[in-house]
């Protein structure tokens, strides 16, 4: 019955997105389907070696102009011929790797992201095989030129992300690791959000109001992994977490261990370790500047934490409100139950950071609470 889900994509007149069935086999691991559900998820949608009734070259090319909200255009034959053969291997091997259980979910999706590479290749190469400039003059699409590896780099930076949210899932983590995870998913949440934007500025009247729930929600998102970016740092900077840092480890190696793989793909550029140290002496300069004169830099730290996370609280409570019209509230009600776990993970955290710094007690991270947010609390002192 969990299963059933995908079997209504081959009723469909038109071929089934990529995002739409990741978003189905998302669904199926956050209701912890086992082995039963997820082989009869791979059987239908991988049967006969297409995609749902669908080749793999059809699903792309529609998942491609759906993303960029435009009808498929002409394409030059045999660059469309080709372009359909590349697409085969990857994308088959992309799904299957979402019919797998939770926990080897994240290792096999750090291995597809090979098989990435060749996917944009092939974008690459029918992007240059026709003249995509028109867009150039369409509202919402100045600069995407290229639709197809626009689309290809959306769904690694997709791939990247989840990657390292499962890790969180699995106790993979120690606190001193948590600025650098949260500042690279940040980074990938935004390139997602380039293009959600784009969306919201095309959607029809009548589901503009759906699409700026969604791009709330992304926000929400993205303001949660820079507030628990700068809180951890401030706790790490006043030794409320202690850094792992000896003769054989720094952070610059454990940053590669934990970054180092999404180098086998070229679209998201890779951060390197030198991106993320730049990217600290920048906030500290832009935000110092915002304080009183004379704040230390753990104050700094914490001061923008709190920022980002009242501006969870605040944006969460636009979709745990009632929509205004019946039609909208459908989306709102599918986004509210995140929203209220953020907002409740934003106030608990606010309050740890105000009493670790102001205290003498210790500091304790419970994973538990959310897949991807995890919660300090204060402990008293042992001492």
């Amino acid at each position: 019955l969990v299963a059933a889900e995908v079997f209504q994509f081959r009723s469909q007149k038109t071929p089934p997105t990529i995002d739409e069935v990741i978003r189905i086999m998302e669904a199926l691991h956050a209701r912890r389907a086992r082995t039963v559900a997820l082989s009869l998820a791979a059987a239908e949608l991988l049967y006969e070696k297409q995609l749902c009734g669908w080749s793999f070259g059809d699903v792309v090319l529609h998942s491609v102009w759906n993303f960029v909200g435009k009808k498929i255009p002409s394409l030059e034959a045999n660059a469309l011929e080709s372009f359909m053969a590349e697409c085969e291997q990857p994308v088959s091997i992309l799904i299957r790797s979402f019919c797998v259980n939770r926990t080897r979910l994240r290792r096999v999706l750090r291995r597809i992201l090979g098989e990435m590479s060749h996917l944009q290749l092939a974008c690459d190469t029918l992007d240059v095989a026709h003249d995509f400039s028109a867009f150039e003059n369409e509202q919402g699409f100045q600069g995407l030129s290229s639709p197809h590896i626009a689309w290809a780099e959306n769904l690694a930076a997709y791939l990247q992300r989840r990657h390292l949210e499962l890790g969180f899932s699995l106790d993979l983590y120690l606190p001193h690791e948590f600025p650098m995870l949260y500042y690279y998913m940040g980074h990938l949440q935004q390139i997602s959000m380039i293009m959600m934007k784009r969306q919201a500025m095309l959607a029809m009247p009548q589901h503009r109001i759906d699409a700026q729930y969604n791009l709330a929600a992304a926000q929400i998102k993205m303001s949660m992994f820079h507030g628990l970016r700068f809180m951890f740092a401030a706790l790490a900077e006043c030794g409320k977490i202690r850094r792992c840092e000896t003769a054989f480890s720094g952070e610059d190696l454990r940053f590669w261990q934990r970054f180092g793989t999404f180098q086998s793909v070229e679209l998201p550029p890779v951060l390197l370790y030198g991106d993320y140290m730049a990217s600290i002496d920048a906030n500290m300069e832009h935000f110092a500047a915002e304080g009183p004169k004379g704040e230390s830099k753990v104050d700094t730290l914490a001061r923008v934490a709190q920022m980002f996370l009242t501006e969870v609280r605040t944006i969460s409570t636009l979709l745990t409100k009632p929509a205004s019209s019946a039609i909208n509230e459908t989306v709102r009600l599918k986004l509210a139950p995140e929203a209220a776990a953020a907002q409740k993970i934003a106030a608990k955290n606010s309050i740890a950071l105000k009493l670790l710094l102001t205290t003498d007690m210790t500091c304790d991270v419970d994973y538990t609470a959310h897949d991807i947010y995890v919660v300090a609390s204060a402990q008293k002192s042992s001492t």
